[in-house]
């Protein structure tokens, strides 16, 4: 365990520059730390920084943009603010991957049609010529429904995954956005309607092969 680490999860690889970043969040006792690290052999992790609570959704570019390392978040509602509107996606930008400023929100709750409750970036952005392709995870919360949980908890969300196009000099602008989701859980895969936290989807990772194929790895009702 890396020093002032205390229970880490939600990791996210990006290769930048021949070596590997690693963000997670850190269950700490002070709340949600978004987290960088910096690995060479998967043995010894380099904490670079470690945010102020609450904070998570970490995700890096894989290439510096203009000249600066940059990421994807997602900071919690903060005292003071009221609504659901706040839980949007941010992006910041750092010189060294220790210090991150310059932060703007880039997509709210309220520009996208399949979520009203919060929303994250997941899974890394691809470079394409018309932007960076970037999923993202949309929550949607109706109370008249309720999903099914392992706990027999009061959940009434739905995680769909969306995807948006940012733009290459500037990632805080997006460029383009689709209306509908991307991927939403339903049959005929089973895991993914019926698990611990049911109607989930949670991309972790998106990798684009040599013939263009992207493959879409997520994390299916909190359970597979």
């Amino acid at each position: 365990m890396p020093e002032g680490v205390v229970n880490p999860e939600d990791p996210r690889l990006t290769v930048i520059e021949g070596r590997v970043y690693l963000c997670f969040v850190d269950n700490s006792p002070d709340g949600l730390r978004g987290a960088v690290a910096v690995t060479d052999d998967f043995k010894d992790f380099e904490v670079l920084s470690l945010s102020p609570p609450d904070n998570r959704d970490l995700i890096m570019f894989p290439e510096k943009i203009n000249g600066k390392f940059a990421r994807l978040e997602r900071p919690f509602r903060s005292y003071g603010t009221h609504g659901t509107e706040h839980h949007a996606t941010w992006y910041s930008e750092s010189p060294d991957g220790r210090h991150w400023g310059n932060t703007q929100v880039v997509l709210r709750v309220n520009d996208v049609p399949f979520c009203n409750l919060k929303n994250g970036s997941c899974g890394q952005p691809i470079k394409s010529k018309a932007g960076w392709v970037t999923l993202f995870h949309a929550a949607y919360v109706d109370p008249k429904i309720t999903y099914p949980t392992w706990r027999n908890e009061d959940i009434h969300w739905v995680y769909s995954v969306g995807i948006m196009l940012l733009d290459l000099a500037n990632p805080a602008k997006i460029v383009g956005l689709s209306q509908e989701p991307l991927m939403v859980p339903e049959a005929p895969y089973d895991y993914e309607i019926d698990g611990y936290r049911s109607y989930t989807l949670f991309p972790s990772a998106t990798i684009l092969e040599d013939d263009d194929t992207v493959r879409i790895y997520y994390g299916a009702a909190d359970t597979v």
